[in-house]
Formats: C-alpha cells, sequence, structure tokens
C-alpha cells in the first residue's frame, strides 16, 4: 500500500483550497480536526436549516460560540467575516445599515 500516503497528500492538498462549514460540526470533538485540517479564512459559519431541526442547529450554534479553541477574531471571521470575504456584495457597510434602519432599498 505505498500509493496510500501519496494518495492522501494529494487528496489533503487539493481539498485545502476548499470552503468547510460548521453546519452539524461544532463540537469539542470535531471544531479542532476541522481547525488542523482547513485554513481559518476557508471556515464558514453554516447550519443545515432547514433539513436540521431547529433546536439541533441552536445547540450547535451555541457550542461553537462556546468554544474557547477559537480566538476572538476566528469566531467573527467563522460567524460572518470569511463569508463576507468570499461574498463582497453581501458584507454589512454604511449604506446597509442606513438602508435597514430608514428601510430603503440598495440598488
Amino acid at each position: 500500500m505505498t500509493c496510500l500516503p501519496t494518495f492522501h497528500a494529494k487528496l489533503c492538498s487539493c481539498s485545502r483550497g476548499s470552503y468547510f462549514d460548521t453546519a452539524l460540526s461544532s463540537s469539542p470533538a470535531a471544531l479542532p480536526s476541522l481547525k488542523a485540517f482547513a485554513e481559518n479564512d476557508r471556515i464558514l459559519f453554516g447550519t443545515d436549516f432547514p433539513f436540521a431541526p431547529a433546536d439541533i442547529t441552536a445547540s450547535f450554534t451555541t457550542k461553537l460560540d462556546a468554544y474557547e479553541g477559537l480566538t476572538a477574531d476566528e469566531h467573527r471571521a467563522i460567524s460572518h467575516g470569511n463569508a463576507w470575504t468570499l461574498f463582497p456584495r453581501l458584507a454589512v457597510t454604511d449604506a446597509s445599515k442606513e438602508a435597514v434602519k430608514t428601510g430603503n432599498v440598495i440598488e
């Protein structure tokens, strides 16, 4: 089985450019593995809603928020920062905050 280490290295190398989410995976057992494998800027908040029941989704979200293995910056990045980088037009801006306050649509 000499090809297995080579295959594993190639798989890991190719997968590192992928994005990963925390949907139903924010337990103290799963998060360290995710952090060890994925770059911090490739981890996104996820819930699997509506396929996962709301109480289960809330439980995993609470676990993610309470997880002490992440810095405050990593929590912010996973919560919304990485998604805003990936989808910049969805990022909160001063204009979008004002639109929410006034009810105006942003073009």
